[in-house]
């Protein structure tokens, strides 16, 4: 991991998992490192709403004014109960922190994430902090890897967050360089003109 002041911004993407039979909640917190996506924070259990929500409030406290961070949770879950949840969370830690949806139409679970994390995590470049090994957090979330295949039942919210994240931070690159791109296409198309 680098110190928190080196990356551009970080992506903190939560999979808030509605399932009635308590599937996980996974929060995690990722930064990119020239072509490395860094996962600082990773959060991973069955457990309440609320306390899913507080997950977010200690990324910030962890982060403070170090670097900016994306807050993402998968859509369809921004629904009328979870932003109820959200101005409870936000009156509790005297803030306000509003998740975006990730509204993206998504393929197939297992093979998006594979398509998406086996090839960095292939060539080395997906790395989990040092520092989460032995949590239990950290526990669930290797179990969620290490059980993941298409013909799975295993919980799958932590991969599902990981990708979430790694994706916001290539959309969100590309999106800056179509706009640089559209600038100085811009540019050149009026300087022509004169």
């Amino acid at each position: 991991m680098q110190p928190l002041h080196k990356y551009k911004f970080l992506v903190a993407y939560t999979d808030p998992s509605y399932k009635k039979k308590g599937d996980y909640k996974a929060t995690a917190l990722i930064g990119k490192y020239k072509d490395e996506y860094h996962v600082i924070k990773m959060f991973c259990d069955k457990t309440t709403v609320a306390k899913m929500l507080d997950w977010n409030y200690q990324i910030k406290a962890f982060v403070g004014d170090k670097t900016p961070v994306f807050y993402y949770i998968e859509y369809p879950w921004i629904d009328d109960a979870l932003k109820i949840e959200i101005a409870k969370a936000n009156i509790r830690h005297k803030t306000t922190l509003v998740p975006k949806a990730d509204e993206r139409d998504k393929p197939d679970k297992f093979y998006r994430i594979e398509a998406n994390l086996e090839p960095i995590n292939r060539a080395g470049k997906l790395i989990f902090n040092q520092d989460l090994q032995g949590s239990e957090d950290m526990d669930n979330t290797e179990g969620q890897f290490l059980a993941l295949s298409p013909t799975s039942r295993a919980n799958d919210d932590a991969p599902d967050a990981v990708e979430g994240g790694h994706w916001v931070f290539n959309d969100k690159i590309n999106s800056d360089m179509g706009k640089i791109d559209t600038k100085k296409h811009s540019r050149t198309s009026t300087s022509k003109h004169y």
